[in-house]
C-alpha cells in the first residue's frame, strides 16, 4: 500500500513536540510520529466499535439522511391578511 500526502494544521506546540521527540530519536521524522498516531487511533476505535457491538450486538448502520430527533411541529405563522 503506498502512502498518500494529506495535508494537516498543527498548533505551533503540537510541532515542537513532534520534534523533540525526532530528536530524542523516538521516531525518526515528525511524519512517521503522526502515521503512527493516525494507526493507533484507528486500532483504538475498531477494538472499541467491536467491543461495543459484542456489548449491544450489531447496531444497523445509521442514516445520515433520518435526524435523530423530530423537531417539533411549529404552527404556520398568521398571514398579515388574518391580522386584519
Amino acid at each position: 500500500m503506498g502512502l498518500k500526502a494529506y495535508n494537516v494544521h498543527l498548533s505551533e506546540q503540537h510541532l515542537l513536540e513532534l520534534e523533540r521527540l525526532t530528536d530524542e530519536g523516538i521516531y525518526s521524522s515528525p511524519a512517521e510520529a503522526i502515521r503512527i498516531a493516525v494507526r493507533d487511533l484507528l486500532v483504538r476505535d475498531l477494538k472499541a466499535r467491536k467491543r461495543l457491538n459484542v456489548l449491544l450486538g450489531d447496531l444497523p448502520a445509521m442514516n445520515e439522511d433520518i435526524p435523530l430527533r423530530v423537531p417539533p411541529s411549529v404552527p404556520p405563522s398568521p398571514s398579515i391578511d388574518d391580522l386584519q
